[in-house]
C-alpha cells in the first residue's frame, strides 16, 4: 500500500510523526524547510520519504521498486516519473518531515511506510528497523515475529536480527520483488520456482479435511470476530456455502497475502517470501488464487473470479469442481479481510472489507457461481 492510498484511509501525517517520535527520533512536519535537523521529503506515489540528495543505494532501490513488468513503455514512463521527482530536490514533494536524529549518513536513510508498519531503512548499514504505526494493534507484527521465529531455518525466510513487543530488525534485501522482474522469461521461471518452494513447504503440514467440516471450522472462526457488519457477513457466508458439495479440502500453512510484491529475488537468485503477518491454516488453493490474480484490488475481484472459474489460476490438478474451490476461497478471503479490518484502528476501514460490505457485489458473485 502506497502513501497516497494511506492518505485516503487514515490520518497519515499525524500517525507518521507519532510513530517516529515513539521510535526515538524527534520529528515534525511542515511545508517548509527547517534550519535544524534533517529534512526528509514525502513522495506519496513512490512511497518514499528521503532527503533531497538520497544515496545511490536508495535511488537504485527505488528504481527497482518503481519498475514494471507490465510492458516496455510503462516501465520507461515509471522510471522517468521517478527520476523527475528525485531531480527536483523536493520541489514536487507532498510535505516535509524534519527529523532531529544522530544519523551517521542522513542521505542513506529512507522511511518507507506500509499498511501497518513503518520501515526506517539505513542503506549505509544495509539494515532496517520495522515498527508498528502509532495507534495500530500489534497483533499482526507479533504473528510476523512468531512465524519467522518458528520457521527461521527455511531458505525463504529472512532472518530476524532483533525483536521487540512492536518492532523487529532485519537486513535490507539486495535484489527486487518478483513483481518488478522485467524479463517475461525470467518472471515465468521465478513464478514456477516460487510455487515449487511453496509446495515443498506446504507438504510438510498438509491435512485433509471434509468440506462440510472445514466450513464449520470457518464459521466458528467467523463467529469469533466482532459484531461489525454482522448481517452482510452472515449473508455472504450462507449464500456462498449453500450449494457446497461434499469433498476433501487439502489444508496447510498459508501465507495469506501471497502477492508477487511479497516475493523478493536476491541478487544471488535466492527467493525470499516476506510479510507473514496473516499466516494461518487455509486451503492450499487460497495462496495460489491470490498469487495468480488481483483479488487484493476490488476493481479486479469479479474478473479474477471469472479467470479462476475458467481455469486460469494454475491450481494443482484436482477432480474437485472449480466452483467448489472458488466457494471455499471466497469464505477464506472474507475471513482474511475481516481479520485485516480488525487489525486496523477503529476509525480505519480496509479497502477489501468495503467490497464485502456491498450487497450488490454479492449478487454479482452469485451470478458467476451459477
Amino acid at each position: 500500500m502506497k502513501i497516497n492510498q494511506m492518505l485516503l484511509r487514515e490520518d497519515f501525517y499525524n500517525i507518521l510523526i507519532s510513530s517516529l517520535n515513539d521510535y526515538g527520533i524527534l520529528s515534525s512536519i511542515s511545508n517548509n524547510k527547517s534550519t535544524m535537523g534533517n529534512d526528509y521529503y514525502i513522495y506519496p506515489k513512490i512511497n518514499a520519504i528521503i532527503t533531497n540528495s538520497p544515496s545511490e543505494e536508495i535511488v537504485k532501490y527505488l528504481k527497482n521498486e518503481f519498475s514494471s513488468y507490465n510492458g516496455f513503455m510503462k516501465n520507461i514512463i515509471s522510471k522517468c516519473y521517478m527520476n523527475l521527482l528525485l531531480h527536483t530536490k523536493g520541489k514536487l514533494c507532498a510535505n516535509i518531515v524534519n527529523i532531529k536524529a544522530d544519523f551517521e549518513k542522513p542521505d542513506s536513510i529512507m522511511i518507507y511506510p506500509s499498511n501497518r508498519k513503518i520501515r526506517i531503512m539505513d542503506f549505509s548499514k544495509e539494515y532496517s528497523d520495522i515498527i508498528v504505526k502509532k495507534g495500530f494493534p500489534a497483533v499482526m507484527i507479533k504473528k510476523e515475529i512468531e512465524f519467522r521465529t518458528l520457521y527461521k531455518e527455511e531458505s525463504f525466510i529472512l532472518s530476524l536480527d532483533k525483536t521487540g513487543e512492536v518492532s523487529y530488525g532485519e537486513k535490507i534485501i539486495k535484489g527486487k520483488s518478483l513483481a518488478r522482474i522485467n524479463s517475461i522469461t525470467d518472471f515465468s521461471e521465478y513464478c514456477n520456482k516460487v510455487m515449487d518452494l511453496k509446495n515443498k513447504f506446504e507438504n510438510q503440514f498438509l491435512e485433509s479435511v471434509n468440506s462440510k467440516e472445514y466450513i464449520e471450522e470457518l464459521r466458528t472462526k467467523l463467529n469469533g470476530y466482532n459484531e461489525k457488519d454482522k448481517s452482510i457477513i452472515k449473508l455472504w457466508f450462507e449464500k456462498i456455502t449453500d450449494s457446497l458439495n461434499d469433498f476433501i479440502v487439502p489444508v496447510s500453512i498459508s501465507h495469506g497475502d501471497f502477492q508477487k510484491g511479497n516475493v523478493w529475488i536476491e541478487e544471488n537468485h535466492n527467493i525470499i517470501i516476506l510479510d507473514w503477518e496473516t499466516w494461518d491454516k487455509r486451503s492450499i488453493w487460497y495462496d495460489r488464487m491470490i498469487f495468480n490474480n488481483r483479488f487484493r484490488n476490488s476493481r479486479f475481484y469479479i474478473q479474477s473470479l471469472k479467470n479462476a472459474i475458467n481455469g486460469n489460476c494454475n491450481l494443482i490438478k484436482t477432480t474437485i469442481d472449480i466452483l467448489d474451490i472458488v466457494r471455499i476461497f471466497i469464505i477464506e478471503d472474507l475471513i482474511w479481510n475481516i481479520e485485516e479490518d480488525n487489525s486496523l484502528p477503529k476509525n480505519v476501514s480496509s479497502f477489501g472489507m468495503d467490497f464485502y460490505k456491498n450487497e450488490n457485489n454479492l449478487k454479482d458473485v452469485l451470478s458467476i457461481l451459477k
